[in-house]
């Protein structure tokens, strides 16, 4: 193998080799493109924005950074990772929870509002919304200046912010995370986790949050990678849908690892295919429209724990940070950008692991969809070829060949 087709890995970083070890053994077995610059970035001990697409795997770079900056031995709070709502805390714990045991590390998860700073002082990451951390650890002086509360965000070396784009656009978390940079130590390292913006948006951000200073871009751009496409044509047949997501669960359920995620369009589709599954015993987790959160939150985190294996929805733009090795397009959408695609496959192929991405459709509008995609991928991802057309009859040996 050439040294330009070899894998980045955490030994290039410089990551102690305890840390590593630990990584390897929760299948982190490599870094995703943005973590490996993200963390050279980090090294550097400087500010800077994070722009990659969701699914990159900025939630756990902001916990490995955290990790990479914490000293131990010193019970002080060091790392603040702020997230622009209470449910996008889960996604961080899942990291979390992983990874601090093991390392006698301590966190706290900040997102209520909690008056008379009640939070311990002796974590050493602090996890929460922009309110809830500025009232439970900055205090305002008479004079409207801010100052940390006694012994509370001293010691902190770096703070994380996720949703950056999105807190910027909202005026009152926009002004906490000005309120809670102001009563940071000089110099303390900041990072903005965001999507992608705009270069007016990205200058009014520096002049808000850094006073108007340089800081430095990380960028990744959308990727395929570490996925494989396929394509079933039901022909019209909802029965056919039914029977091929039953056929690939069937068939791949009791292999190593297996995780899939079932995207579906509809109530009906949601209830048809949990009730097909069901039948066969299998553990399964179901986000829908009208699942109240509490239990979506639950279902989402047994998924997230392994205590179930499928997860089947119909929730928009639901995100599953987890490694997934098969993700069923149940119901392809009809309208809507080839990007939304390409993001959603994004939370799929990641640490190096393959995951396989097979489509449904059922008229011309679906397959125009996925012509659609094909095109997009030509054009701005240098990729001719995305999907591969299977049957009933070959699809399970045609998914084994990529899975391999």
């Amino acid at each position: 193998m050439s040294q330009t087709d070899q894998k980045p890995s955490w030994k290039d970083l410089n990551v102690p080799s305890n840390i590593i070890q630990l990584l390897q053994s929760n299948k982190y077995t490599v870094p995703t493109e943005i973590q490996f610059k993200l963390l050279k970035k980090i090294q550097q001990s400087t500010s800077f924005i994070c722009e990659a697409p969701d699914g990159a795997g900025k939630a756990f770079s902001s916990v490995l950074a955290s990790i990479l900056r914490i000293d131990p031995t010193l019970s002080q709070v060091q790392a603040v990772i702020i997230i622009s709502n209470a449910n996008y805390a889960q996604q961080i714990l899942v990291h979390v929870q992983k990874l601090f045991p093991a390392l006698n590390l301590k966190s706290q998860l900040c997102s209520d509002l909690k008056s008379g700073y009640t939070m311990k002082l002796d974590s050493h990451l602090i996890i929460g919304t922009s309110e809830a951390v500025l009232q439970n650890f900055v205090a305002q002086n008479a004079n409207g200046t801010v100052r940390a509360v006694p012994n509370s965000l001293l010691n902190v070396k770096l703070v994380s912010v996720h949703d950056s784009d999105l807190i910027f656009g909202q005026a009152i978390q926009k002004e906490n995370i000005v309120q809670l940079f102001q009563a940071l130590k000089p110099g303390t390292q900041k990072i903005m986790y965001c999507y992608q913006l705009e270069d007016e948006v990205k200058t009014r951000m520096k002049d808000k949050w850094f006073a108007g200073k340089e800081v430095g871009i990380v960028h990744q751009d959308l990727s395929l990678k570490n996925t494989a496409h396929f394509h079933f044509d039901a022909k019209g047949k909802d029965a056919s849908k039914l029977t091929m997501a039953e056929q690939i669960c069937k068939r791949f359920y009791f292999t190593p690892n297996f995780k899939a995620g079932i995207f579906c369009r509809t109530q009906q589709a949601v209830n048809l295919v949990h009730k097909k599954l069901a039948e066969m015993n299998y553990e399964i987790s179901k986000i829908d429209l009208e699942t109240d959160q509490f239990n979506a939150r639950k279902q989402l985190q047994d998924f997230i724990d392994g205590k179930t294996k499928i997860c089947i929805t119909n929730v928009p733009n639901q995100k599953i940070t987890v490694q997934l090795t098969h993700v069923i397009v149940y119901d392809v959408p009809q309208q809507s950008s080839p990007v939304n695609y390409i993001q959603r496959c994004s939370h799929a192929g990641r640490y190096g692991q393959t995951c396989v991405v097979i489509s449904f459709t059922n008229n011309d509008a679906e397959k125009k969809y996925l012509y659609s995609i094909t095109q997009y991928c030509q054009q701005n991802l240098k990729l001719q070829r995305i999907f591969t057309e299977v049957t009933m009859a070959n699809a399970a040996e045609e998914i084994s060949k990529k899975l391999k």
